[in-house]
């Protein structure tokens, strides 16, 4: 099972834009909490807690949430994943953030990012361009088999070639939740510009220059001068 991380949030009073605006307005990052069995939670989080969240563990961490101002006597601790992220329009400071609540016995269906390593010969000799078609793949696993990320090997591919779902390699437990049949990658070939030799032909025809003497001459021989 993979590594669980630790975060602590703060449980707040209030719901809406309003509440959340305070918010942010004194620092924090609005949060919920929500998943099978339970109520939703209204908390906040210190944006710099989740900046070295998402740095050390990623999106698809296995959290254990740490709330504090619970109305509970001793300390609650809750596993989550983060569910959805939602970054100000600049992207540069996050506004909000949803904590799904799991159990490591039930499996659960996510959406992991796809990278692609390695090098195309076809695109280091300039015969052939990589075109990714999608960035992310749709898994069921239990919580503490969410892969960080999934690799797409380009290494082996030339022009006409296509990395597909069912190409990606998969850790034990993980099935997929995409058709196996959909592109990840494709390799295109470079078309090279081809000129028709009628159009060769017109321009040539076209850049010749007009001779008004032999012009002249043919309309002399015509008239009997």
């Amino acid at each position: 099972m993979k590594e669980a991380y630790r975060i602590t949030v703060q449980e707040r009073t209030g719901s809406g834009k309003g509440a959340a605006r305070k918010v942010r307005a004194g620092g924090g990052c609005p949060a919920v909490m929500y998943g099978p069995g339970i109520e939703s939670r209204s908390l906040q989080v210190d944006p710099g807690d989740l900046d070295k969240l998402l740095q050390s563990g990623g999106e698809n961490a296995l959290i254990d949430l740490e709330i504090s101002g619970s109305a509970k006597a001793s300390a609650e601790s809750v596993k989550v994943i983060i569910r959805d992220l939602y970054f100000s329009p600049l992207g540069d400071r996050p506004e909000h953030i949803d904590f799904y609540k799991v159990s490591l016995d039930k499996k659960i269906t996510i959406s992991v990012s796809i990278e692609m390593t390695g090098t195309c010969e076809a695109v280091t000799t300039k015969r052939g361009t990589i075109s990714q078609q999608m960035y992310e793949v749709t898994v069921e696993c239990l919580p503490g088999d969410i892969p960080e990320k999934f690799e797409a090997d380009i290494s082996g591919l030339d022009v006409g070639d296509t990395f597909h779902v069912r190409d990606l390699p998969l850790p034990d437990g993980v099935s997929l939740g995409d058709s196996l049949d959909l592109p990840i990658v494709t390799v295109s070939a470079i078309k090279e510009e081809v000129v028709e030799e009628e159009e060769v032909a017109a321009e040539v025809e076209a850049a010749e220059p007009e001779v008004i003497g032999e012009e002249k001459a043919e309309g002399a021989e015509a008239s009997g001068e």
